[in-house]
């Protein structure tokens, strides 16, 4: 009746109290008698079982005598204990000829509030450790010597274990006598019985066992319980059962055996909540048989393979909610070292009646008949039903299967037979069609005894769904490795038609036929290399194969970082898709909307092999139809395409990343992406590892111009690619306003990573770069040089303590209009200054993210000829912000505070009034 680890710790109680009788065993041979009562007495006290008593009646080398031994106050009791023994045998062998205990009592009191205690000490819950007695180190045995005590006979009799209940006390007591011989053998003889209110229980077990022979005997437990309450744990605790159990040489078997329990938990586990079981409903439990109320279980151990028969359910039953488990069956066991072989279930059912799920209420069944093998090869039936009502989707759902199973080393396979979904009024969201009342997945008619029986997808009268909802799944495994991020496949709009039969063929065995026509319009599939929609597909199911046309249009993807202006439709794709158990073979061309064929891809996989994926594209020109834009658009993030480009793709995934080739032509191609432009872009790249890539020869590339906020004209760059994600650039030179800008023996990484490297710029034209900037007003002549440090991290480019230098040149500055920032303050001897400065050192101090945040120092120093007679003059100017922001601004954005004003009243001179 108590959990278990109640019981543990009242027995943990009982050891303790007898090793302090066995320590008298020990102080037998130092001390006399009363020396020995106080040093046990204080020893149990130290291990919190005090305050104890005892008196010891004999203490010899030959026996120890214990009478009225006390603990824990007295909640623990002992009337007699007697111990016999040599002292040179306990001494080397650790063994006792007899242990014999008389009157052993001990209480446990069980509160309201669920302490469970014997005196002064909580056994549940547990104290915190840190509560708890510090155990003494032990003393490790030495070599060869036994490490626990052997004990040849023990006998406990008139022994009573007490429980007190809120309500009422149990009574237990204990007679059993145990012996442990190797000339006899062994022999257990043990009775139990526990007596209060409402309160039955007998227990018994007796067992022999002859030096070399198999043991036999027999075990039974008797219990009639009424309305017993263990308080926090259960309430109505009642019942009656018997549970009978003999076993011999030949195995064992039960006898008469029957057990039903009915109690309300307090607290249910989650799992049986989850089903509908509440605290304040009873639950009854039973154990019987499958066809009789006797639960019947047999080892057979006279076969060389020993078997188990079982024939027998257990019912769990609460308010509406009835669990029930049958099985009826036999199976191998391996004992003795015997390998199973051979096992057969006749019937195996679960059964559940008024669960709650899916927001309703329901029942569901799974019945396993005639599974019978060997281990390794099996064969049998499965079916299964399920029925709900007032669901959270539809008011009413109904399922059934039927189907041959077969177990074939670690593979399970189904042979359906028999497949039947209903459900009614769905409630699938707001733009659901208020007509779709029905969905259903059934049995079509059979016309004959020899007709196939066919499996008819019935979707309303029209043979049309309409849903609103998204599902997310990863894809199956033959397309997509296990950890492959999952597809989203939203459909606002399914139309699905179609049937499936199955009957016999030419050669008699089942094969399956039948056809599926499939639309979803508006619909869209998200997957790492692909955005799709508007599919549709027309599968035909032949044998095991699946075979078909399927067409997708490519689609934007979805994300806040897209332009809204690209989200149009692509490319159209039109395959034909075969699938069978192995393998899936997918192939196609891709045409643009006006059904001009662009090029033809393939995604091939055999069994668990890694796929083959192949794209090719021909070298075209795209400025007109097709259009790359309306093709690859939704994908490449292009807003603008000019010149030719063409593709051939040959990959298979790897652990490392993507093998196969590549091989990329761009001829005078220019493309716009975000706030980079790029014209004349000409290449021919070839690898041979496409990631991380590798190229078997330096690879060149070249381009017209690149605008990114500075424009750069006549790129020729050349970089070698090693298949360890690091572009290995041996040379790269452009021009920029009538000067150059170049770099050699760098190494920029594609992964994200960091690295560091310098691009040195020689005699840029300031007349030339003042022109590209279109900036109103602004003239100037000149030239700069110098270096601009620059780091790669995480794809961002960062300009770290570049310096431009420059001697002997002017700036004119006159704008139309001039800046509000410019127009007031110190701004306006800033623009009288600029009208005609003629510079003796110019320097332009540079850091920052190219991108996001550029600082520009630039440092003049010069005169104005005709400003405060040609006085000279030194300031600074400060620009922040991205470099397109301020190539576009100019000094528009620049705030000076009086800076060049005091600087000139510091000198001396008067500025104008």
């Amino acid at each position: 009746m108590l959990e278990h680890r109640w019981v543990r710790y009242t027995i943990k109680g009982l050891l303790w109290t007898l090793a302090a009788v066995l320590l008298l065993a020990g102080l037998a041979t130092v001390f006399a008698a009363p020396i020995a009562e106080v040093l046990t007495a204080k020893m149990l006290e130290q291990r919190g079982f005090g305050p104890s008593t005892l008196h010891v009646a004999k203490l010899g080398l030959d026996g120890v005598s214990v009478r009225n031994l006390s603990t824990l106050g007295g909640a623990v009791k002992l009337a007699e204990a007697d111990i016999a023994f040599s002292i040179g045998e306990l001494r080397t062998d650790k063994r006792i000829d007899a242990l014999r205990i008389d009157g052993l009592q001990a209480k446990l009191v069980w509160s309201a509030d669920g302490r469970i205690t014997v005196g002064d000490m909580q056994i549940y819950p547990r104290p915190p450790f840190a509560d708890m007695p510090s155990p003494q180190a032990a003393t490790p045995p030495e070599p060869g010597q036994p490490t626990s005590f052997h004990l040849r006979s023990l006998v406990v009799g008139n022994s009573q274990l007490i429980l007190g209940l809120p309500e009422t006390e149990i009574a237990t007591t204990l007679n059993a006598t145990f012996i442990n011989d190797a000339a006899t053998g062994r022999a257990l003889d043990a009775t139990l019985n526990s007596a209060g209110d409402n309160v039955q229980i007998t227990a018994g077990a007796s067992m022999v066992q002859a030096p070399g022979k198999a043991a036999q005997g027999a075990g039974s437990v008797t219990y009639k319980l009424g309305g017993l309450n263990l308080p926090t744990l259960a309430t109505g605790l009642s019942g009656e059962g018997n549970v009978s159990v003999s076993f011999d040489a030949d195995g064992a078997r039960t006898q008469d055996s029957r057990a039903d329990l009915t109690l309300a938990l307090v607290t249910p586990p989650p799992a049986l909540a989850a089903v509908g079981v509440k605290g304040d409903t009873p639950v009854r439990l039973a154990l019987e048989g499958n066809n009789s109320r006797l639960f019947l279980f047999t080892l057979d151990q006279t076969k060389a393979t020993p078997t188990a028969t079982v024939d027998g359910a257990l019912t769990l039953k609460t308010g509406s909610v009835d669990l029930r488990a049958e099985v009826q069956g036999w199976t191998d066991v391996p004992l003795g070292g015997a390998i199973p072989q051979d096992f057969h279930i006749t019937q195996l059912n679960l059964i559940g009646k008024g669960l709650s799920f899916g927001g309703g209420a329901g029942s569901a069944s799974l019945n396993i008949t005639d599974f019978k093998g060997p281990i390794a090869v099996a064969e049998g039936r499965i079916s299964g039903q399920v029925l709900g009502s007032k669901l959270t989707l539809a008011d009413r759902a109904e399922a059934k299967f039927a189907a041959a199973m077969r177990l074939d080393g670690l593979s399970l396979s189904f042979d359906l037979s028999e497949a039947f979904a209903e459900a009614e009024n769905l409630k699938l969201g707001s733009a659901v069609a208020a007509g779709v009342s029905r969905v259903a997945l059934t049995d079509a008619p059979k016309t004959g005894p020899s007709s196939p029986q066919q499996v008819n997808l019935v979707l309303g009268a029209s043979r049309t769904l309409a849903v609103d909802m998204v599902m997310t799944g990863s894809l199956p495994k033959i397309l997509t490795s296990p950890g492959a991020t999952p597809a989203v496949l939203t459909l606002p709009r399914i139309t699905l038609s179609g049937y499936i039969s199955q009957g016999p063929n030419t050669s008699g065995t089942a094969a399956r036929t039948g056809a599926i026509k499939l639309a979803a319009t508006d619909g869209r599939l998200t997957h790492g290399f692909a955005h799709l929609g508007d599919i549709t597909a027309d599968l035909a199911i032949d044998g095991k194969k699946v075979t078909g046309p399927v067409k997708a249009v490519l689609q934007e993807a979805p994300g806040p970082t897209r332009p809204s202006a690209l989200d149009r439709r692509g490319a159209v794709f039109k395959s034909n898709l075969t699938i069978d158990s192995e393998s899936i073979d997918f192939k196609g061309n891709i045409l643009s909307r006006g059904d001009v064929d662009v090029g033809d891809y393939s995604f091939t996989q055999q069994s668990d092999q890694p796929p083959v994926i192949s794209l090719s594209i021909p070298a075209r020109t795209w400025a007109s139809e097709p259009s790359f834009i309306e093709v690859f658009g939704p994908i490449a993030g292009l807003t603008n395409t000019t010149g030719t480009f063409g593709l051939d793709l040959r990959a298979t995934p790897s652990k490392a990343g993507l093998d196969g080739t590549l091989k990329l032509a761009f001829a005078d191609f220019g493309f716009t992406l975000g706030s980079m432009t790029v014209t004349g872009l000409n290449s021919v790249m070839a690898l041979n590892q496409i990631w991380p890539p590798k190229a078997a020869l330096p690879q060149r590339i070249s381009f017209g111009q690149l605008v990114a906020g500075v424009p750069f004209q006549n790129g020729d760059i050349t970089v070698a690619l090693n298949g360890d994600t690091m572009a290995r650039v041996s040379q790269a030179g452009m021009r920029l306003a009538g000067g150059s800008v170049t770099g050699a023996d760098f190494v920029v990484p594609l992964d994200g990573s960091t690295r560091s490297f310098a691009m040195n710029v020689a005699n840029v034209d300031l007349e030339g770069l003042v022109k590209a900037f279109t900036t109103d007003g602004l003239t100037a002549t000149g030239k700069l040089s110098g270096t601009l440090p620059l780091r790669l991290q995480n794809s961002r480019l960062y300009i770290e303590k570049g310096k431009l230098v420059g001697q002997n040149g002017s700036i004119q500055y006159r704008p139309t209009q001039p800046p509000a920032a410019l127009a007031q303050g110190g701004g306006t001897i800033l623009l009288q200054a600029l009208e005609n400065f003629e510079f003796t050192e110019v320097t332009a101090n540079i850091n920052g993210d190219v991108i996001k945040d550029l600082g520009i120092g630039l440092t003049l120093k010069g005169k104005n000829p005709g400003l405060y007679g040609g006085y000279p003059i030194e300031f600074n100017l400060n620009l922040d912000g991205p470099l397109n922001q301020l190539v576009r601004e100019g000094l528009s954005g620049y705030r000076i505070p009086e800076d060049i004003k005091q600087r000139l009243q510091q000198q001396g001179i008067n500025a104008p009034k």
